[in-house]
């Protein structure tokens, strides 16, 4: 007997779910700042010879330190302070998981998860020491999606099929994002008056419209601000920054860190001795 089966359903969120990986280090990092990152942050703690190197939620003072095997999950947006010394060695992972674009299925978390796994600490360890490195990022997404199957969001940001219907708003932003992109603009492209516009978006996705066009844009400064290609002055000028000074006020507003410093921390080519990426373990 012949058995098929078909979820037409799965097939077509699955073309529409991406993960975005745009940070991968192996570092001991001497640290000690509190930041608002925007992008979800995996940390896996290898060794501490140091048993005060944690991170803290900055709003609720609550502490979860790295030891060895543990995995200490940070959403988008938490404020968090950062408590590391040289004694600590860690994988450090920037991730996204977007429905479309534009919403992070992680967007409505607020709460830190730390997680003892040291299966997926040696796994992603074993993916750094590959030498194939085409096969190590499929095996960093393998370990990122498992993580992500098993730690579910206790809350999405909105129904699945709301998201279904701002997909033309998303790719908008997408393609349009800059610091003049406004609430009005994204009103007039779907053609309603701004306050319906607004009270019908927040209704839907949990925020206002403004929110998630600041939130937007910020991921795109940290995006840009990641490689080095271009000064923070030319980047000012492609996202319609009135200057250098203004670009730099918004992002440490909505950060706690200057781009100077982000690119210096985050950049792709760090000048800072403590980063090591692409160090390799011994088997």
């Amino acid at each position: 007997m012949a058995l098929y089966l078909k979820d037409r359903q799965i097939e077509h969120l699955n073309n529409l779910l991406t993960l975005d990986i745009d940070h991968v280090e192996i570092l001991r990092w001497d640290y000690h700042e509190t930041i608002r990152y925007p992008r979800n942050i995996l940390s896996c703690c290898l060794d501490t010879r140091e048993a005060d190197n944690y991170y803290e939620d900055a709003e609720t003072g609550i502490r979860h330190r790295l030891t060895p095997g543990y995995l200490c999950f940070i959403p988008q947006d938490t404020r968090i302070r950062f408590h590391r010394t040289l004694d600590t060695t860690s994988i450090t992972i920037h991730f996204s998981l977007e429905f479309i674009h534009g919403l992070d299925l992680y967007s409505a978390e607020k709460r830190i998860t730390r997680c003892y796994d040291p299966e997926m600490t040696e796994g992603l360890k074993q993916c750094l020491n590959d030498p194939d490195k085409l096969r190590a990022s499929c095996g960093i997404r393998s370990w990122i999606i498992r993580f992500c199957h098993d730690h579910w969001p206790a809350r999405l940001p909105c129904p699945a099929n709301a998201m279904l219907e701002a997909a033309p708003l998303f790719e908008y932003v997408r393609t349009h994002i800059d610091a003049e992109l406004n609430v009005e603009a994204l009103a007039e492209h779907l053609h309603q008056r701004p306050d319906v516009f607004s009270r019908a978006f927040k209704r839907k996705f949990g925020l206002p419209p403004h929110r998630f066009l600041t939130k937007a844009l910020v991921r795109e400064l940290s995006r840009r601000l990641a490689d080095r290609e271009k000064t923070i002055r030319e980047i000012a000028s492609e996202l319609k920054f009135s200057s250098e000074f203004y670009l730099s006020r918004f992002f440490k507003q909505q950060t706690g860190i200057s781009p100077k410093e982000y690119r210096k921390r985050f950049s792709d080519r760090p000048d800072h001795p403590s980063a090591m990426p692409g160090t390799r373990f011994p088997h």
